[in-house]
């Protein structure tokens, strides 16, 4: 709804700063104007929030990736010292339930660290591959799409168009190409949330049969919710 401030831009709304506000942030609880360097500075940690910048006459969307922010992986935030080896710092696209981001990632190049595609998983961001991932999937967007699917009969193209939309309704390119990668993981995403379900841990092969069906509480079943002597009740 506010597409202008409610007055001209002044200073900035951190304290003691005294410079020229001209962004916003969509997703921040107090979106107070900011000037550059303060929203960079609160938003090091928030690579997937949509800051908004004043050009005189309306607020136009920017990107905290544009911005300087890059979303370091593997040392809780920090920079990996070896993260300019190889690749250096990567662009990844990035499916949210605010839409679909473009960030900086740094990925950790130590000769011990994980695998990229299990730093994006420690950080809640499932990859689309697991070679040389340059799209990924947050876990909120797969809950959601999982709960709306389930109890809407939401289809994966109509969920990936809606995400579209929230960050650009006139750009469609992009879609297809999204909508094949997320239905790929979202199917993994039900398979793995069904091995955990049933007390499945590893992705090794169980030594023996694990339902993957949930068991019905109302259903009796023995050593659970009727008493030990239940056969031996004239009643049964």
């Amino acid at each position: 709804m506010l597409e202008c401030p409610e007055k001209s831009i002044t200073i900035c709304g951190k304290n003691g700063c005294t410079s020229q506000a001209i962004y916003e942030c969509s997703d921040c609880d107090n979106p107070a104007p900011l000037c550059e360097n303060c929203l960079v500075d609160c938003h090091r940690s928030l690579p997937l929030h949509r800051p908004m910048k004043w050009n005189g006459m309306y607020y136009e969307r920017e990107s905290l990736a544009k911005l300087g922010i890059v979303w370091y992986l593997g040392y809780a935030g920090m920079q990996c010292p070896y993260v300019n080896e190889g690749r250096g710092i990567q662009e990844l696209t990035v499916l949210d339930i605010t839409g679909v981001h473009t960030i900086s990632v740094g990925f950790c190049q130590c000769s011990k660290g994980p695998e990229p595609a299990e730093q994006l998983l420690l950080v809640k961001l499932f990859p689309a591959t697991v070679l040389r991932p340059q799209t990924a999937f947050s876990f909120r967007a797969l809950k959601l799409f999982h709960m709306v699917h389930l109890t809407a009969h939401t289809t994966v193209w109509d969920f990936i168009g809606a995400m579209h939309r929230l960050s650009n309704c006139l750009d469609f390119k992009a879609l297809h190409g999204t909508y094949k990668q997320f239905n790929f993981v979202q199917r993994q995403w039900r398979i793995i949330r069904a091995w955990c379900q049933s007390g499945r841990t590893t992705i090794d092969g169980p030594k023996t049969d694990i339902p993957l069906a949930m068991p019905c509480v109302s259903c009796p079943m023995p050593k659970v919710n009727i008493p030990p002597n239940w056969d031996c009740d004239p009643d049964r």
